[in-house]
C-alpha cells in the first residue's frame, strides 16, 4: 500500500486516549491526538516524515599532490577548494573540488549523500560532509571533510530542533537547538519539529518526550528540557522562539556524522 493510501486507512480507525496533543500535556509518542479518530493531516504529516526519500549528490574531484600553502592560493584563485576524503576503502586521500559544486553538494542538507568521483581513483564513493572550513570574511567554504559511510551501518550526528505552532500562553524558547542520534544514513531527519500548540507558562517537553521516526535513536540526555514555555514578562531570560523558530535553528553544515561514534 502507498504511504497515501496507508495514511487514509489509518485515518478511519480510532485509537487509544494516549495523549493530548498540542494541548498543555506532553504529545503523545506518535502525536495522533488524544482519542476518537486519526487527524488525517497529522497522519500524512507522519507518513510523509516516515517516507522521506534520501538526497544524493553526485560530486567530482581529483587527487590534489601538492600540498604547499601556495598551491592553496592557486586553488582558490581558480575557484577550486582543497579538501580530503577519508574512509575503510579510500585510507586518507587530499582532493580538490570545485567551489561552486561543493556549494551545491551542502545546500542540500545534512543528511546529502554524495556520491564522490575521484578522477583517476575511481568511486563513486558514498560519503557525507565532516566539516567544512569557512573564510571569516568572505564566508565562502575553503576546506572540506568527506567521510566515507555505508548505507548498511549506523552513524552518529546532529540533526536540528525547530518549534511550531504557538503557545497558548506565554513564550515558547527553544532550550536545545540539535540533538545528538544515531541512525542510518538514508534516514537522517532534516530536522526535529516540536509542537508548542497549546502549551501554557511553565510547561516543557523533554528529549524523552520528542516524536521521533523509530529507526531514529536519540543520544541526547532523556531528561534534558527542549522547549519550555515562559511567562511573557521571563522573555528576556532566554531567547524566544514562536512560529518561525525553525529558521533559528541552524541548518548550515558545521559538523558531520561519525560512523557509530569513530
Amino acid at each position: 500500500m502507498s504511504p497515501i493510501g496507508m495514511a487514509f486507512a489509518l485515518s478511519q480507525f480510532p485509537i487509544p486516549n494516549s495523549g493530548i496533543w498540542g494541548r498543555r500535556n506532553v504529545p503523545d509518542r506518535y502525536g495522533f491526538g488524544d482519542g476518537g479518530v486519526f487527524p488525517i493531516g497529522m497522519v500524512f504529516e507522519v507518513v510523509k516524515r516516515r517516507y522521506v526519500e534520501m538526497t544524493e549528490y553526485s560530486l567530482n574531484a581529483s587527487i590534489r599532490s601538492n600540498m604547499a600553502k601556495s598551491y592553496r592560493k592557486y586553488l582558490f584563485s581558480r575557484g577550486m577548494v582543497p579538501a580530503v576524503a577519508y574512509g575503510k576503502t579510500l585510507g586518507s586521500m587530499p582532493l580538490e573540488i570545485a567551489g561552486k559544486e561543493l556549494e551545491k553538494a551542502v545546500q542540500s542538507g545534512r543528511n546529502t549523500i554524495i556520491n564522490l568521483v575521484v578522477s583517476g581513483s575511481g568511486g563513486p564513493y558514498k560519503v557525507m560532509v565532516r566539516d567544512l572550513q569557512y573564510d571569516p570574511i568572505k564566508r565562502g567554504i575553503v576546506h572540506a571533510d568527506f567521510q566515507q559511510i555505508s548505507l548498511k551501518e549506523r552513524i552518529n550526528t546532529s540533526v536540528d530542533v525547530a518549534i511550531s505552532g504557538e503557545a497558548a500562553g506565554g513564550l515558547a524558547r527553544l532550550v536545545l537547538r540539535s540533538l545528538e542520534v544515531s541512525c542510518f544514513p538514508a534516514g537522517i531527519p532534516d530536522q526535529i519539529t516540536v509542537d508548542v500548540s497549546g502549551m501554557m507558562p511553565g510547561d516543557s517537553i523533554a528529549v524523552r518526550d520528542l516524536n521521533v521516526p523509530p529507526e531514529v535513536r536519540v543520544l541526547s540526555d532523556p531528561d534534558a528540557a527542549v522547549v519550555a514555555v515562559m511567562s511573557p514578562g521571563a522573555g528576556a531570560v532566554g531567547e524566544e522562539t514562536g512560529t518561525d523558530a525553525g529558521d533559528n535553528a541552524g541548518n548550515g553544515i558545521e559538523k558531520a556524522p561519525d560512523n557509530n561514534g569513530r
